[in-house]
């Protein structure tokens, strides 16, 4: 079952999300998770969207050939763990998110609704 969330978490925004990366070459997957740090707003019926670059799931083979990494090995070995701090942050992943928000935040500005 996908989880939208309230109203205004459109599933046509998530669309500017997968748009702007096909369009600069990088792959992505869907993901419908409730349990992250958008959690608590959405739980209070306020519009949401995200966008997630690691998790502690194990990564398959085709992920690994897609992303990158070794099948069988967390995404993130130290998300949510100790570790997870700023001696752990893919600088890569955090320009590419940073530039697709950038992206979705100024074309979800200027739509006219």
């Amino acid at each position: 079952m996908e989880v939208l969330g309230p109203a205004g978490s459109s599933r046509g925004d998530r669309e500017v999300f997968t748009d702007y990366y096909a369009a600069v070459g990088l792959p992505t997957k869907g993901t419908i998770k409730t349990s992250s740090d958008h959690a608590p707003f959405m739980e209070a019926g306020i519009p949401v969207g995200w966008l997630f670059t690691s998790t502690n799931k194990l990564k398959t083979a085709r992920e690994a050939e897609v992303y990158g990494g070794t099948a069988g090995v967390p995404y993130d070995a130290c998300y949510h763990q100790p570790c997870d701090n700023l001696d752990n942050v893919s600088t890569t992943a955090l320009n590419q998110t940073s530039d697709g928000a950038a992206h979705a935040t100024l074309t979800l500005a200027n739509r006219v609704y």
